[in-house]
This record gives C-alpha cells, sequence and structure tokens, in this order.
C-alpha cells in the first residue's frame, strides 16, 4: 500500500475513535459510603458536567497524594449512546491507625532509629496527627504533629507542630565509633509553630507560619581542653518568628536523586533575646541580649539525564541574614547555618562550613552502573559571605568579604534498595589539613525541622 494510502487510512480510523470525555464518575471500595463520596467529589467538583483526562490526572494525584489510600485502580468504560464514558474507580483505604520503624545504621556516630504512630482520617475536612521519634547515639528528636485539611479547591491545611531535638557533635568521629569520646558540643532545638500550607500547583507548596523556639547550646571553647578540669559554657535563646517557604520537588530520590529537580526558598524574621553563661560565670556575671534580625535561604538542585547510564546534577545553597554576632565565638559558630550536603557531613561540626551568610555550589557527576545503583560523586565550594573569625579573647569578628573558600567532595557508591539505602562512601574536606572519611551507610536518612532553618 502507498505510504500516502496508509496514511489516509490511519487518519480515518483515529477520526472513529472516540475522545475521552467522562461524564460520570463511580467510586466503590472505601470503608463506608462518606469515603466514596469524598474521592468522588475529587474529580466533579466545581460542578463541571464532563472531565477529560488531564482535568481526571489532576484530580487523582490530588487524592493519592495524601498517602491514605492503598490502592486507587481507574478504568473506564464507554457508553456507545452519548460517546462519552464512566470513570470508574476502586479504592483501598489505610486503617485510620498506622504505625511505622525506620532507621538509619551507619559506621560512624550518627545511627538513629525511626519511630513513627499515626491517626488519619479521610473526609471533606480530614484530621491527621502523628508522633515521630529519632533515637541515636549522637541524635535524639520527637515531634508532635497535629494537622486538619479543608475541602477547598485548592488544596489547603493548617497544622501545628511541637519539635525537640538534641544533637552532640563528637571531638572526633572515626570509622567505628568509640563509646568513651567525650562529646563537646550539645545543641538543643525546642520549638512550636502554627503553619497554614496551601497548594502552589501539582508538585509545589506554599507555607506560612508563626512559632516561638527554645534553643539550647552547651559547648567547651576548644576541643583541645582537660574534661575533667574545666566545665561546658552556655548558651540560651528564646525567639519569635515569623516564617515562610515556597517549595517545588521533582526528585526521583530522596536521599540520592539522578533526575529531577527542587527549589526551595526560605523566608524568616526573628526577634527575642539570648543569656551567655560561661562555666566560671556567677550570677551576676551572666551576659544578656535582645536581638532581632531577617534571614533568607535559596536551595537548588538540578538533575540533567544525559545518557541512559550518565547525570549530571548541579546544587545551590544560598543564605543571607542580618544576624548579629554574638559575645563569644564559639556561642557564635555553633549558632551560624551549617553547609551539610551529604548523610555522611550531617554529623559534622567543622567552622569552616559553618557561617551565617553564605554560597554554596556544587556539580555531581552521576555514573548509572545499573538499575538502582549508581556511582555518585559531589564537589563543593562553600564561600562565607564574610568569614566569621575568633580574636584572643574568645570574642567574634567578621573578617574581610568572600576571601576565603572551602572545599568538600565525596564518592559513594549506593545502592538503592525499594525500602532503603546502602552506600559506600569517601570524602575530604578542606579543613582541617588532611581530612580523610570512610564509612558505610544503611537505611532512610531524614531528621526533624530546624527552627531557625
Amino acid at each position: 500500500m502507498p505510504r500516502q494510502s496508509r496514511e489516509f487510512v490511519r487518519e480515518v480510523f483515529k477520526s472513529r475513535t472516540p475522545k475521552v470525555i467522562f461524564d460520570s464518575v463511580c467510586v466503590n471500595g472505601a470503608k463506608t459510603a462518606k469515603q466514596n463520596e469524598y474521592l468522588r467529589h475529587l474529580f466533579i467538583r466545581n460542578d463541571r458536567d464532563t472531565l477529560n483526562v488531564e482535568q481526571a490526572k489532576i484530580a487523582y494525584y490530588r487524592a493519592i497524594t495524601s498517602g491514605k489510600l492503598k490502592d486507587f485502580v481507574p478504568h473506564a468504560e464507554y457508553k456507545t449512546g452519548s460517546r462519552m464514558f464512566t470513570l470508574g474507580l476502586d479504592a483501598k483505604v489505610r486503617d485510620n491507625v498506622s504505625a511505622g520503624v525506620g532507621g538509619w545504621l551507619s559506621s560512624s556516630t550518627n545511627s538513629m532509629m525511626y519511630l513513627s504512630l499515626n491517626y488519619n482520617t479521610l473526609s471533606y475536612n480530614s484530621f491527621d496527627a502523628s508522633i515521630d521519634g529519632w533515637l541515636g547515639q549522637s541524635y535524639y528528636a520527637g515531634r508532635l504533629l497535629a494537622r486538619v485539611a479543608f475541602n477547598l479547591p485548592r488544596p489547603t491545611e493548617l497544622q501545628v507542630e511541637a519539635v525537640m531535638s538534641k544533637q552532640k557533635f563528637y571531638e572526633s568521629d572515626m570509622l567505628f565509633y568509640e563509646d568513651e569520646l567525650p562529646t563537646f558540643i550539645i545543641n538543643n532545638d525546642r520549638y512550636v509553630r502554627l503553619n497554614f500550607g496551601c497548594a502552589a500547583g501539582r508538585r509545589s507548596k506554599l507555607t506560612l507560619g508563626l512559632g516561638y523556639g527554645w534553643l539550647y547550646d552547651r559547648f567547651y571553647q576548644s576541643n583541645v581542653v582537660d574534661y575533667s578540669a574545666v566545665g561546658q559554657d552556655d548558651a540560651r535563646y528564646k525567639l519569635w518568628q515569623a516564617r515562610a517557604s515556597f517549595e517545588r520537588n521533582t526528585l526521583d530520590h530522596g536521599i540520592y536523586p539522578t533526575s529531577g529537580s527542587r527549589l526551595r526558598l526560605t523566608a524568616i524574621g526573628v526577634k527575642g533575646g539570648y543569656e551567655y553563661s560561661p562555666w566560671t560565670a556567677t550570677t551576676a556575671q551572666l551576659e544578656y541580649s535582645d536581638d532581632t534580625w531577617i534571614q533568607g535561604e535559596l536551595q537548588w538542585d538540578k538533575y540533567a539525564n544525559l545518557h541512559r547510564h550518565f547525570s549530571l546534577g548541579f546544587r545551590m545553597d544560598a543564605v543571607a541574614s542580618s544576624r548579629p554576632l554574638m559575645s563569644n565565638y564559639t556561642a557564635t559558630i555553633v549558632q551560624a547555618t551549617a553547609f551539610t550536603p551529604t548523610p555522611a557531613t550531617a554529623n559534622y561540626f567543622n567552622p569552616d562550613f559553618r557561617s551565617t551568610s553564605f554560597v554554596a555550589a556544587g556539580i555531581l557527576p552521576i555514573w548509572k552502573v545499573m538499575d538502582n545503583m549508581q556511582l555518585r560523586t559531589e564537589m563543593y565550594a562553600f564561600a562565607p559571605l564574610r568569614r566569621i573569625e575568633e580574636n584572643a579573647d574568645h570574642t567574634p569578628r567578621y573578617g574581610k568579604w568572600f576571601n576565603h573558600v572551602s572545599y568538600m567532595g565525596e564518592m559513594a557508591l549506593v545502592y538503592n534498595f525499594p525500602f532503603a539505602s546502602l552506600s559506600i562512601y569517601g570524602n575530604y574536606l578542606s579543613y582541617p589539613s588532611r581530612n580523610w572519611n570512610f564509612g558505610i551507610n544503611f537505611g532512610l536518612f531524614f531528621t526533624a525541622p530546624r527552627f531557625l532553618r
């Protein structure tokens, strides 16, 4: 058959194929009739008479995004008389109460166990509550979250969260940790916050929040001290916060992505005070200060697939803050924002990668060895706007503008299981000199949210 004849036959066939338009929606399988009706309502809202494929897709994603459905199987039934379709959906709803367990096993001091208890409802104004806990050698945290989702055209929620976390930083971090290593910095983060969130697109979210935080740090002025002869200094903070954030995320993996992108913009305003107490101080020698500052942060990740077995990633993290220096250098650097781009660096306390304002950027060549396995290389440069330096009397000062750059590199062989990731890594940091680290991790790595990030 000549080419033109084949094309003509194809066009005739296509013209006889009905366009997929749904004029009715039927949902079955949920635990109650009200749940079936609610899921149906997601498709027929706005009083529309018909539904095209794109509209059905948006409603379907809205239904499954909550994670409250075990299964949601769509099927279409053609009706000859109207030349339209009925959209049928078979739903399986998860139990209202559920529990979860997970963790992160590491050859460093960063191992932890994760536990969660959740209560969820599926209705026009759903109520969800959860208790989450992290328990490890160097990290402890608990989070209580209550949330109400409103029946509005745009997915909208109001939530209250309370978080308590404690991070210990050790004098050194070995491949296989030793229990007797002394902790030289303890960082406590406690806060309550009221958040209002709404969708800003299929993969984007806008959040506004008001909160109050109690932050508490304990530390030695140096990690070269006789721990039996000196005590730790204290710094306590009581802070009010207003916060706004926007996030868009299309990454294909939470820890080790190879495609997609993520953009996160955060702005916070803080007002409050701190109390600094040297270990030798009497009550009359305590130092007080009241401060107000604003802070903004931009985080951007982008991964491009250059070949079936190769992708190239880019990452940028920029922080700008008007937060003033405190009266003590160590108290200032403990509270400074840390750049820790990989799970292996999350438990490092490295002053060269901390600042109130900085720009960090990295390039990530990734070789996809096979399905679920990748050889991942990450190379970063970190440049504080003005480096925080220490005077002889332990007071802080700012250095010159952009006069110091630090470097970090890591290579990891990663295998992603359906439920966890296994990685064998080695990394190098430009400070202190000859700072090589090697280790192995297994699990899912994530921590409780922080008040000032």
